[in-house]
């Protein structure tokens, strides 16, 4: 078939075929073909062949915007389910679709597409009908004329048999022809319909690099054209052979006078701004390899830095700042994106750069639109070729402005909704959805959106970052529901970072801590989000949804303070792109999958009942509880299962070490306990209380062994020593809560103190006399010692006998029981 054909004809084109009748049947077969489209429409038929007006889908090819479909054996085949093919306007491609049983494969330019299976292996009898280029929804007959193709169809081949992988790469690469045993599109005589034009090329036509050079008409200088080529999703042309200059040179010539008085007509992509003398490829950033300079050019240095094709077709190195026309490459994978109409699917947004009208591009769509500039108007317009009515327009103030970027057109007529001569938001860009599109039509990467910075030359990446968008009719008031449709369930996560105080006397701990609870919330969706890390809503955004509210309880004075309090969004999950049909192109996220997390840093003194019996040696077994808010009445609850607490902090504090940090369980669900122990550090305490005390009692025991008529030493050391101790339980006391409860250093005292006194008891009551009246002893003789050598009589009273059995057989005896029994005590308390 022959290109050229702009719109759909209002009668069936198409070629056709009929197999003699013979008795042959296929379960193998191979129908491979080259097919290059110009225009797209509903459905574009590739092969069709048809043995009844039953079967009328025996094989159908055909593909619907960059979907490809096929029927095999009168069963629809989705051959692109998930794959989409791309087959691009002016682009020859190849494709073969092999049958092999139940296998079924297609290869598309010699590379395996995609792999099926299908229901049955029936046996296609050879004696239909085969059409090319139309849909037959009867035996020959019922063609619709938006199925159609418009455009190319060559080397069409049939085999009885499935061909090998490398000979359809072989043919894809038009390394051979192919010569099908069945068909031969060469070999036969087919009837022609609808006025199909045989054109002849040669193979190496159906391979060849497909690239088209686009000459621009105004002025810009070097970096403008650079930045216009990139608006248009091309790249500034840099010829690689002598055919691609010449490429060039053809494009240009016909516009050769209109582009510049001097002999530098058109600016090329070529730059040696970097290094003087080398050549760089402006996009590709490496140095060109062909270069096709005139002598006595490049002349260099300061000023001739960028490179330009000369009137002769040669090049010539010229000031970046002049103006002069300039040409860009266009592959057949560039394409732009009209977006803002009501059009049907994402394949019908797409336009390309074709030609020229009023020295002005002239943008074709792969459908029935064009966008175009009349020069006499001041205009641009998106006209209908099928219905040849203009759609919308806008007046441009600078005659070198495109309609590139976010633009306000006018409607000619109704259109989609909107009255005639209504302003509508159209864009028209080379971005694709997983990019934002600046108001100038520049793309960036959707990471730099809303990062707090310009990316984009307008600066209008940083303009409407509102992350939260709540969807109709979002009430703030009222708690979301869960994804299941139960009760909303919250995960709690609880942060304790430091113990800022522990108040013996007031018995309280104050506690600088996290709460943090999560959940999701499905009537909003969310916008600039970051994967890497938490997206932090504004006090604005934070007032426009529902976040829970919650107590906790024990706090002394009622109200914990609040340092900070954040409301974030974790990651970016699951994306949702924008609608082809959408000017802004910002990916939304949905709240069922994007979790929003409320951050609370609270400094909070709560009270603590202390058991001290066992002081210095106990443990205290605080708590605090957090509570949702009773507001809720049931339809909001903390996750039994997925709750945590965590201690961030110094695990060994200046009188406590902290130990079992953890979430009691509770009967509720709309609150939760948080425990933990706090053990006391006895070293201090014994090195400042039992340590000394022990001390004083040795004083206290040394005084017995003093000179019984030193009566002034002894007494002034036992008083002394009484004195300091009792100093000593008195500080001891300041520290701890007044209390009735009797405690293990109140013992330990009282042993002390009383041992003390007992001793003061027997210095002044150590004289004989007094003794035999205390302890009712009668007077005596003394007993007679013989001590050898001397052999000398000593008189030793029961005063002096008493005393030495106290001080070193009885109060040793009394104070190792009293601290075996008192520290085996304070063990079991352990």
């Amino acid at each position: 078939m022959q290109r050229g054909l702009h719109t759909v004809p209002t009668t069936a084109v198409f070629l056709r075929y009929d197999f003699p009748q013979l008795d042959v049947f296929l379960t193998d077969f191979t129908f491979c073909y080259w097919i290059r489209i110009e225009k797209f429409v509903k459905l574009v038929a590739h092969v069709s062949y048809a043995i009844s007006d039953t079967k009328s889908n025996t094989v159908v090819l055909y593909s619907e915007g960059n979907l490809l479909y096929s029927f095999i054996r009168n069963k629809s085949t989705a051959v692109a389910n998930k794959n989409r093919i791309e087959i691009y306007p002016e682009t020859w491609n190849h494709l073969c679709h092999v049958v092999q049983g139940t296998n079924y494969s297609v290869t598309l330019q010699g590379k395996m597409f995609v792999t099926r299976r299908l229901p049955s292996e029936d046996a296609i009898p050879l004696n239909g009908t085969l059409i090319l280029g139309q849909e037959q929804d009867s035996l020959a007959n019922s063609f619709v004329l938006n199925e159609v193709l418009c455009g190319d169809i060559a080397q069409v081949n049939i085999w009885g048999h499935a061909l090998s992988d490398p000979e359809i790469r072989a043919m894809a690469e038009c390394a051979e022809s192919g010569q099908g045993d069945l068909f031969n599109l060469e070999r036969v005589n087919m009837q022609a319909f609808g006025g199909v034009a045989k054109t002849t090329v040669s193979l190496t036509e159906l391979c060849k690099t497909q690239e088209r050079f686009h000459v621009l008409l105004e002025h810009r200088t070097f970096e403008e054209a650079g930045l216009m080529c990139h608006l248009l999703g091309l790249t500034m042309t840099v010829p690689t052979s002598d055919e691609e200059n010449i490429q060039l040179f053809t494009e240009l010539l016909p516009v050769v006078e209109t582009c510049s008085s001097s002999i530098w007509k058109v600016w090329l992509g070529i730059s040696d701004l970097a290094e003087e003398g080398v050549w760089m490829h402006l996009e590709q950033q490496k140095q060109i390899e062909y270069e096709n300079f005139k002598p006595p050019y490049p002349f260099g240095g300061l000023k001739l830095n960028c490179g330009s094709m000369l009137g002769d077709g040669f090049w010539g190195d010229e000031n970046c700042s002049e103006r002069k026309c300039y040409s860009c490459t266009q592959r057949p994978s560039d394409y732009l994106n009209l977006r803002g109409l009501c059009f049907v699917d994402e394949h019908q947004t797409r336009f390309y750069l074709e030609g020229r009208r009023d020295e002005r591009p002239l943008f074709r769509g792969f459908y029935d639109h064009i966008i175009f500039w009349e020069k006499e108007s001041g205009r641009w317009f998106i006209q209908n070729v099928h219905t040849n009515s203009t759609l919308v327009w806008f007046e441009v103030l600078n005659k070198h402005d495109y309609p590139l970027g976010l633009r306000e057109w006018i409607t000619q007529d109704q259109l989609c909704g909107v009255q005639a001569d209504t302003k509508v938001s159209l864009s028209l860009s080379a971005c694709s959805s997983s990019q934002f599109m600046c108001s100038s039509g520049q793309c960036i990467a959707m990471d730099r959106r809303c990062n707090l910075r310009h990316d984009c030359i307008d600066g209008s990446d940083e303009d409407g970052c509102e992350a939260v968008s709540p969807g109709t009719g979002y009430r703030r008031h009222l708690p979301p529901m869960d994804p299941s449709g139960l009760v909303l369930t919250i995960t709690p996560t609880i942060l304790i970072n430091r113990f800022v105080d522990i108040d013996d006397i007031s018995m309280t701990v104050a506690l600088q801590l996290r709460i943090i609870l999560e959940w999701n919330d499905g009537r909003i969706n969310f916008r600039h989000l970051r994967s890497e890390k938490k997206t932090i809503l504004t006090e604005k955004e934070m007032g426009r949804i529902w976040v829970p509210q919650y107590q906790l309880a024990d706090v002394e004075g009622g109200r914990p303070e609040v340092l900070e309090r954040v409301v974030s969004v974790s990651g970016a999950s699951n994306p949702v792109f924008p609608d082809h049909n959408s000017v802004i192109m910002d990916w939304d996220y949905p709240g069922f999958n994007n979790s929003l997390i409320l951050d609370v840093q609270h400094l909070a003194r709560f009270a603590c009942a202390f058991e001290l019996f066992s002081y210095p040696f106990d443990i205290q077994r605080c708590s605090f509880q957090l509570r949702l808010s009773t507001a809720y009445d049931s339809n909001v609850q903390l996750s039994s299962t997925n709750r945590t607490v965590l201690y961030n902090g110094s695990r060994e504090l200046v009188m406590y070490s902290v130990h079992n940090i953890m979430i009691r369980a509770s009967g509720s669900r709309e609150h939760l306990v948080v425990e933990f122990e706090l053990h006391r550090r006895q070293g201090m305490i014994l090195l400042s209380t039992f340590l000394p005390s022990m001390l004083l009692l040795l004083v206290s025991w040394a005084t017995l062994f003093v000179k019984l008529d030193a009566l002034n030493v002894r007494a002034v050391m036992s008083l002394t020593t009484l004195l300091v101790l009792y100093t000593l339980a008195t500080n001891a006391s300041r520290l701890l809560p007044a209390t009735a409860t009797v405690k293990l250093v109140d013992i330990w005292f009282l042993f002390i103190i009383v041992l003390l006194f007992f001793n003061i008891m027997i210095h002044i009551f150590v004289t004989e006399g007094e003794l035999r009246s205390l302890f009712r002893i009668a007077s005596k003789p003394c007993r007679v010692v013989k001590v050898e050598p001397l052999s000398l009589d000593v008189r030793i009273s029961k005063t002096i006998l008493f005393l030495r059995v106290y001080r070193v057989l009885l109060m040793p005896a009394i104070v190792l029981l009293f601290n075996i029994v008192f520290w085996v005590k304070c063990l079991l308390v352990l």
